[in-house]
């Protein structure tokens, strides 16, 4: 996936400093809330999610339900272990 990181944000807030202006790469693991925080203000570029073969009920979701998710998948890397990688841009 040539380092490529799980999400990247289009630009920093006002309020953190930047004026609004492109930031760094900004990674994130584990944090749906931070996720959907950054979300609703229009702040990812781009999801790189792990997908794992395994059931194990119920749990989160990433987006909510009714909540459209405008996604193009740009990538996707299947592991020898089952795990399929999808890169996935925000329109």
């Amino acid at each position: 996936m040539g380092g490529r990181r799980p999400a990247t944000t289009r630009r920093w807030p006002t309020s953190w400093g930047s004026g609004g202006a492109p930031g760094p790469d900004l990674l994130v693991l584990g944090s749906g809330e931070l996720i959907g925080s950054l979300r609703q203000r229009a702040l990812v570029d781009e999801y790189v999610l792990m997908i794992h073969p395994l059931i194990l009920g119920a749990g989160r979701r990433l987006f909510p339900e009714g909540a459209p998710a405008d996604l193009h998948l740009a990538e996707t890397v299947s592991t020898t272990t089952g795990v399929i990688i999808a890169r996935y841009q925000a329109r």
